[in-house]
């Protein structure tokens, strides 16, 4: 039997039979990772098993992805936020933190609560499996354990990865496209059903119409640099759309020195028209607020 595995089954307690197949298997399966993500998939192991770790590591590695492995629970924490991978592989009994209680702070966090979790240990028992699942591991493997089952269970959660990754980047260009007319929490609630609120084709209904301008405007734009003109509309309107996303209202449009907006859609409520007339009596003491911090009194001239 070959000295590294010999070093195996002396640590793991495993049979000489087991330890050759298991390292055999790596030697004669192979199988490319880069494909999920068309680059190396970011794999973290925490094992306190040195040689566990090392075999994993290598299997992980021949596979095509980058391995960071690490000797108990705190350490792999650390390295987590430091630099989310795509994937973890835990041990359950580990010094200083333990397995379970890395998965449980993974699926707790919302930026790390859709990396997947392997929880890989000897102990076969189906309290430990039921403990992995409640601290929310993704799948659970047995010691000593066969690479092409390993790697294939890895494939497959990658792929979920890499699917979920997928769709929060057409959801973020999607809010970064709604956040253009809608205040960030009304997208989130969009895009938890977007079916229902941005239905194709539409829908009738009632809405309540803002249509907000500055009067004098005309004889101020004649009588100021052009320049100067278009920095006074920019610090006016960013400051009347701040208002119309905080009354939860849909900004539609600039006309020239006007902006429109509208309450009732894409998501109404009983109050549409109250949070309109809000909204308007905000930007009237909000422009009255500009007036007086402009320099050289140069907004008096207009009225909101």
């Amino acid at each position: 039997m070959p000295e590294a595995c010999t070093e195996i089954s002396q640590v793991t307690g495993l049979g000489a039979q087991s330890v050759v197949h298991l390292c055999f298997q790596g030697l004669q399966y192979s199988m490319d990772l880069t494909q999920e993500f068309s680059r190396p998939p970011e794999i973290l192991i925490a094992d306190d098993d040195r040689f566990i770790r090392d075999l994993l590591e290598t299997y992980l590695t021949d596979a095509g992805c980058n391995v960071r492995a690490f000797a108990n629970g705190a350490q792999a924490w650390e390295a987590i936020q430091e630099n989310l991978p795509d994937l973890v592989l835990l041990d359950i009994r580990m010094p200083q933190m333990d397995g379970l209680t890395v998965c449980g702070m993974l699926k707790k966090n919302p930026e790390t609560q859709f990396i997947p979790v392997v929880i890989v240990t000897a102990l076969d028992a189906e309290d430990e499996e039921l403990n992995a699942i409640e601290a929310g591991a993704d799948d659970f493997i047995t010691k000593p354990f066969n690479s092409v089952i390993l790697l294939t269970r890895v494939r497959s959660l990658l792929r979920l990865k890499r699917l979920h990754d997928d769709l929060e980047s057409r959801n973020d260009l999607l809010r970064q496209v709604l956040n253009r007319y809608v205040d960030h929490e009304i997208a989130d609630v969009i895009l938890t059903d977007p079916d229902r609120y941005l239905k194709l084709g539409g829908e009738t209904r009632d809405i309540t119409v803002l249509f907000a301008d500055l009067r004098e405007f005309t004889n101020f734009s004649a009588s100021h640099p052009a320049p100067q003109v278009v920095d006074i509309l920019n610090l006016v309107f960013n400051e009347m759309v701040e208002l119309v996303y905080h009354n939860q209202g849909t900004f539609d449009k600039f006309l020239g020195d006007a902006i429109m907006a509208f309450y009732g859609a894409p998501i109404g409520g009983e109050d549409d028209t109250r949070r309109a007339l809000r909204t308007a009596l905000e930007m009237q003491e909000c422009f009255k607020r500009l007036q007086a911090d402009s320099p050289d009194q140069i907004l008096r001239p207009l009225v909101p």
